[in-house]
């Protein structure tokens, strides 16, 4: 098996130092050697300056990357909402090889993402090519971008890496959304951003398996979009004005709101029924939706806000969810990922889950049964949920796309992904 362990630690001190140096210790104490690369999250009330300059003393020279997470994190069987707190994800990988980097975003995020994730990947391959068990591209690229431009972020990861190459993680997020999130990773003794994405391409050692899923099923209700104002503006369905068309498709939940504001925020009412789209077919022949999650209605013209990208021509979908199956959804997630992965339970050694900070709304008081459950899918091993304004993940079909309201994990297993052929004489590779 590969040589491969995960910690994880959290700590609810409100003096960022002391509940930085919590979390690393508890993480420590479950790997029991110096990590090779973390996850650090912070809830947006921290002083994060300070957390990372403590982490730059505990851990000198250990790569990570992290952002910002809504109102805390899922860990073992509880979910540490309702107050400040600092989580720390850790793996430990002597064989494997993690590269941060980190960018601001222009007016060309695509472009932004590819130059950025060239060089990361032209720097990992040199080291890459110095050590015998790292071959090829990475297991996974680790992402936290500022909300926005995911779509096309994925798009210039793509372009770099080559579009099979997984891309994980989630948008950052704050408790309110007031744009206090941030994004950081440990260059230059620890770079910190507010409108820029962190990466971190991975080269684990073990097989590593990861799925992006929705907790919303789609109904009949469906429209083309004819008509789009940038990217996330849907102007018309059908040559309707889009708000018609979706309020009829919710039963006029929307009709009062209308009535009594302008430009309401829909954040909280739209996560019954967001919008869906196809994006393929699984294995059985059914169609896999990417959830998306509408924010904002223009009551002027009619139009409504979302946060994922659509185009014209595009067919959506109207879905809809209860907190039963977004609670029972995630535990699903990890079981099937588990499940048609080729490992055992018995050797998973951990996993970073995103779990959508909309969808942990949703889910309300129930969101500890969802940690709970979650648990219990993995067996008991380290891992750190995130409370997300995006996600992203692999679908089905191979590719990596963003999404709303959805879950997206990532497994890593003790089975190794480079076999070591040993001589029989002298026992070594």
């Amino acid at each position: 098996p590969a040589d491969v362990k995960c910690g994880v630690g959290h700590s609810d001190q409100a003096d960022t130092a002391e509940a930085m140096r919590e979390a690393f210790k508890q993480c420590m104490g479950q790997i029991a050697d110096t990590p090779s690369f973390m996850v650090v999250t912070m809830t947006a009330d921290h002083d994060h300056r300070a957390g990372l300059d403590v982490l730059a003393e505990l851990a000198p020279n250990v790569p990570y990357s992290g952002s910002t997470t809504c109102r805390g994190t899922l860990i073992g069987d509880k979910a540490l909402h309702g107050g400040q707190l600092v989580a720390v994800w850790g793996i430990y990988d002597p064989e494997g090889f993690y590269s941060p980097g980190i960018f601001e975003y222009t007016d060309r995020p695509a472009d932004d993402a590819f130059r950025a994730c060239k060089k990361a990947y032209i720097e990992f391959k040199a080291i890459r090519d110095t050590k015998k068990s790292v071959h090829g591209v990475p297991s996974f690229v680790w992402v936290n971008g500022a909300p926005d431009p995911e779509d096309r972020t994925l798009a210039g990861f793509a372009r770099a890496l080559g579009e099979g190459t997984p891309v994980v993680g989630g948008s950052s997020a704050d408790n309110d959304i007031s744009g206090k999130w941030k994004q950081w990773c440990s260059l230059n003794g620890g770079t910190i951003t507010s409108s820029g994405c962190s990466f971190t391409l991975c080269f684990c050692s073990a097989l590593v398996q990861g799925q992006l899923f929705t907790g919303y099923n789609a109904t009949g209700k469906k429209g083309l979009v004819t008509q789009m104002e940038g990217t996330r503006k849907i102007c018309t369905i059908d040559n309707r004005p889009a708000i018609e068309v979706y309020n009829e498709w919710t039963g006029g939940h929307y009709t009062e709101l209308m009535k009594t504001s302008d430009n309401p925020n829909i954040l909280a009412e739209s996560s019954l029924y967001p919008l869906g789209q196809v994006c393929g077919q699984d294995e059985d022949g059914e169609p896999f939706y990417r959830s998306i999650h509408p924010s904002q209605i223009w009551t002027t013209t009619g139009a409504v806000q979302v946060f994922s990208d659509v185009k014209e021509g595009e067919t959506i979908v109207m879905m809809s969810g209860t907190k039963e199956n977004v609670v029972n959804r995630i535990a699903g997630v990890a079981s099937h990922i588990v499940r048609t992965s080729g490992f055992s339970l018995q050797e998973v050694r951990g996993s970073l889950v995103i779990f959508c900070a909309g969808a942990m709304m949703f889910a309300g008081d129930s969101i500890g049964i969802a940690a709970q459950k979650l648990n219990t899918a993995l067996g008991g091993t380290p891992y750190m949920g995130m409370h997300t304004f995006g996600e992203q993940g692999m679908f089905p079909d191979g590719l990596s796309r963003h999404g709303n309201l959805m879950f997206s994990a990532l497994v890593v297993s003790s089975r190794r992904r480079i076999m070591k052929v040993l001589n029989v004489d002298t026992g070594r590779s």
